[in-house]
């Protein structure tokens, strides 16, 4: 939020456009993310996920053993590849796209669905609430900010398509909040459920990037 606010404000002060300002900041969070995920690897009892029941991630960089055997998802390790794989994506759309602040918009979406996916994957309590962590509520304030922006920018000949993106968001946190509940709470497989985690919380995703996509003639 800080970086988005200097961005839009470095515009203004600047006379520079402020969708591209925060087009480019947007592009910039991931790689300094990606960084501190790898400085998180200096804490110690930090960032490791609930004990892996399949053993064919075992004796890769994204995971650890613990002295009893058991090992775990090292999500920081997890994080980093997926922040690499956000700024080559958001390089190419600010690239590729004609509108001012499209890509911003984009990275509100991404970022916030993939957020809510990785923050679920740890178990260390982290700023929790319980079995919801605070960051992943967070991530869902941007996924919902990102939608809202772009249904009101783009709904007014496409409102059917701009009503359902909105209303998914809306959706795909509670349906996240019931399956963080299986997760935390029942034996159900966990593949199964991070299957279905991910289709809900990419469906606004999907919902927003048509919509921005699809844009007004």
């Amino acid at each position: 939020a800080g970086v988005m606010l200097a961005g839009w404000l470095c515009g203004k002060i600047t006379g520079q456009n402020p969708g591209i300002m925060l087009d480019m900041a947007s592009c910039a969070i991931p790689v300094f993310m990606a960084l501190e995920r790898v400085g998180e690897d200096c804490i110690e009892e930090f960032n490791y996920s609930r004990a892996l029941e399949s053993g064919f991630l075992n004796g890769t960089w994204l995971t650890f053993s613990d002295e009893y055997g058991a090992n775990y998802l090292a999500t920081n390790r997890l994080a980093t590849i997926v922040m690499l794989l956000l700024f080559v994506l958001l390089m190419i759309d600010m690239i590729r796209n004609k509108r001012d602040g499209d890509t911003c918009l984009m990275f509100l979406m991404v970022f916030g669905a993939c957020t809510v996916i990785l923050e679920s994957l740890r178990y260390d309590r982290f700023l929790s609430i319980t079995f919801v962590g605070l960051e992943q509520v967070l991530a869902a304030v941007m996924l919902l900010a990102g939608v809202s922006v772009t249904a009101g920018r783009y709904g007014k000949n496409h409102r059917g398509l701009a009503i359902a993106a909105v209303v998914s968001v809306v959706l795909a946190a509670g349906i996240g909040i019931g399956l963080e509940f299986a997760l935390d709470r029942t034996s159900i497989n966990r593949i199964l459920i991070y299957a279905v985690f991910i289709v809900v919380i990419f469906t606004p995703v999907a919902l927003g990037m048509k919509l921005r996509d699809w844009k007004e003639k």
